[in-house]
Formats: C-alpha cells, structure tokens, sequence
C-alpha cells in the first residue's frame, strides 16, 4: 500500500521542515499525534487520497516528539496524551481544527478531511512554477 505519510521523527527540527514544505505548496496540514509506533492502514490510505491535497504528517510518542504537541498547538490540549487530529492551515489568519470524532475510522476522517483538503492538487509550488514558466517563455522568445 502506498504510505504518503511524514513522519516526525526528531521533534521540532522536523515539524518545521515539513511546515515550510507545506508552506511553499500552500498545503494545509494534518497532524496526527498517534500512540502507535507503526503508521496505520487507514493513514496510508488516507494519505494516498489526499496527496498533494494536503500534507498528512504523523507524530508518533518518542522521547524527542515529547512536548511537541504543547509546542505546537500551545496550552490548548491539557496533558497531551491520546492520539488526535489536527488541521493546521497554510494561511495564518485561521484556527487549528481538531478532529471531535470519538473513533478513528476510515468514513469520519474522510469526511473531516475533505472539509479541509484543498479542491484541487498542488503540482507545482506557486511561485517557482510561475517564476518556471516565465524563464521558459523568455528563452522561446529569444530564440
């Protein structure tokens, strides 16, 4: 099954080189704070639905992911414990959404996921594909 999942495997170095990655896309990004060592089925799966839609990014409970959630998110979760899904926009002017189902399954993430995901795939990064395209034309223009 293809797994399209980022895992953070060294704390906050890693959740801010996958936040500027999905900056540069102006992708919103899912964060799963799990409390399973291995990336589940339904995350795979969810992960190849939303490509490039959104980044699906896992947190699995390791000593170097201890904190992040707080350092993330700020005061707002209490103790931090428990798996959870977040939605944290590209755009800075809105709220981090959580996902209030009581039960992971495949049809609840899917329909809280579709309200979040962007309508259409990101190929490209914004500008390096219009900065792209112009270079090309320059160069078709030259000649």
């Amino acid at each position: 099954m293809p797994n399209y999942v980022e895992r953070i495997k060294f704390g906050k170095e890693d959740y801010d080189r996958l936040s500027a990655k999905a900056l540069r896309f102006g992708l919103p990004l899912a964060v799963v704070f799990t409390t399973k060592a291995q990336t589940s089925t339904n995350l795979k799966w969810l992960s190849a639905q939303y490509r490039r839609r959104l980044l699906m990014v896992e947190v699995p409970p390791t000593d170097k992911n201890k904190g992040l959630r707080e350092e993330i998110l700020g005061a707002e979760e209490g103790d931090g414990s428990g798996a959870a899904l977040y939605v944290i926009s590209s755009s800075s002017d809105s709220k981090n959404v959580r996902f209030e189902g009581d039960k992971f399954t495949r049809r609840k993430l899917q329909d809280f996921l579709d309200q979040h995901a962007l309508s259409e795939p990101v190929l490209n990064p914004p500008s390096a594909g219009e900065a792209g395209s112009e270079e090309k034309q320059q160069k078709h223009d030259e000649f």
